[in-house]
Parts: structure tokens; sequence; C-alpha cells
């Protein structure tokens, strides 16, 4: 078996969970597909798009409770095989282990939207349940 983890430098702070990792450069250098909290800037974006149904994909994805081969821990994920027909953007392949991870941190806005589309949901219910429950309202 391949060794699923990239190498080690010592320019590089590696955080491990199971065969979930990131690597945090100490001196920011350039954005990458590597977890880089400084690259949310506007001006190095493109196509910037507005992330469209939310609920309806995360209705589709599959949480799963799963222990790693050769390990008696448990854990909860996903599987990337099947989050990359929902969103490919979060599934990576390092090109050298044949492996492939999620990035986690990439389901942090769709999340975000779906609360948002949620909690308009429950504010359009409240509503109307305030309606028909004050007749006042509704003889307008």
């Amino acid at each position: 078996m391949l060794n699923p983890f990239p190498s080690i430098t010592a320019s590089s702070l590696i955080l491990f969970s199971s065969m979930s990792f990131a690597s945090l450069d100490e001196v920011p250098k350039r954005c990458s597909d590597k977890f880089q909290p400084w690259c949310s800037d506007r001006n190095l974006k493109t196509n910037i798009e507005a992330i469209q149904s939310p609920i309806e994909k995360l209705r589709t994805i599959q949480g799963v409770r799963y222990q790693l081969k050769g390990s008696d821990q448990t854990e909860f994920g996903f599987i990337a095989q099947d989050l990359q027909g929902i969103y490919p953007e979060m599934v990576r392949d390092d090109g050298q282990s044949g492996y492939l991870r999620v990035d986690y941190r990439s389901m942090i806005p769709i999340l975000l939207e779906a609360i948002k589309e949620q909690q308009t949901r429950i504010d359009t219910l409240q509503l109307m349940l305030a309606e028909s429950s004050n007749p006042k309202l509704t003889d307008k």
C-alpha cells in the first residue's frame, strides 16, 4: 500500500487527524489548493458564483460512521467517491497515492448557505402561522 501522507519538510506544520491533513506553510508564499486561510481576498478570485440549492444537494450526501483499515477507532465523515458525484470540487487526489480525500473546509460555505436558506423557510412559516393565529391580520 502506498503512503497516503505527503512528504514533511522543515518549513511545514502538519496536522493529522486519521487520513485527513492540512499543511500550513510558515510564510504565505502563494495560494494553492492547500489549507491557506489568507487566500480569501476577492482580488485573488475569479468566476465567483453564489451557491445554488444547497439544501437539495446536502440531502443527497450520506454521512457515514466507519473505521479505517487497521484501526479500532470509530470516526465520522464521508466517502470521497460518493461526494465526488455531488460536489467534485470538495474531493482531492494527491496524484501520488491514488487515494482521494475530502476537503472538509470547502463544506463550510455550503453549510452556511443551507442554514440561511433554512432560516428563510422558518421565518416564512412563522409569519404564516402568526397570520393564521391572529384573525385581525387575516381579515385585512
